[in-house]
């Protein structure tokens, strides 16, 4: 199966890992962190999408997490008709909360730019000036314990993070169980 987007070359071809971490590319599981708007153009992401293909076309069942509400209404929207996909108001990191989050208009869509500040204490913007908003932060043990098909399925295929630079921070722990198959 090959898929592309009519804007924009598909960056990652999940095929790539059949059959070593998972049997094929339909109806898999998955969890990503950071999913702008959902869908695999530019207006959505400079690099696009690596799951919405994928989910919207080879029935993947999952979970999208997007801390801005602004992007999360678009998430929200363009997942609409795809049931199996669960769209998530929240924030990862290495622990459940609540943190201040910056946004701004960026040139290509209204997606927010995070870093993680160290202390642990809240979020800021990389770029300056924006409106900030409080939003929910969970671990990756308090995800886990959201999933719905976790009861049916007893696993997650593929744990996709784009967390603006922050991977380490959110894998910084002990991955839940049961583990991911494949961490993109």
């Amino acid at each position: 199966l090959t898929i592309t987007a009519p804007s924009l070359p598909l960056t990652v071809r999940w095929e790539d890992y059949v059959p070593r971490y998972i049997e094929s590319v339909r109806e898999r599981s998955f969890v990503q962190i950071g999913g702008n708007c959902g869908t695999n153009t530019r207006a959505c992401g400079q690099a696009g999408d690596p799951v919405w293909e994928y989910a919207t076309r080879c029935g993947w069942t999952g979970v999208v997490l997007e801390p801005s509400v602004a992007t999360f209404e678009k998430l929200c929207a363009n997942y609409a008709p795809h049931a199996r996909v669960r769209p998530l108001n929240a924030a990862a990191s290495n622990r459940s909360g609540s943190a201040r989050l910056m946004t701004r208009l960026d040139r290509l869509s209204e997606a927010s730019r995070l870093a993680w500040n160290p202390m642990g204490r809240f979020w800021k913007q990389r770029l300056a000036g924006g409106p900030s908003e409080t939003v929910r932060m969970l671990s990756l043990h308090d995800l886990w314990a959201q999933l719905p098909w976790l009861s049916e399925r007893a696993e997650v295929d593929v744990l996709v993070i784009d967390a603006e630079g922050e991977e380490k921070t959110i894998l910084g722990g002990a991955l839940p169980s049961p583990a991911p198959r494949l961490i993109f």
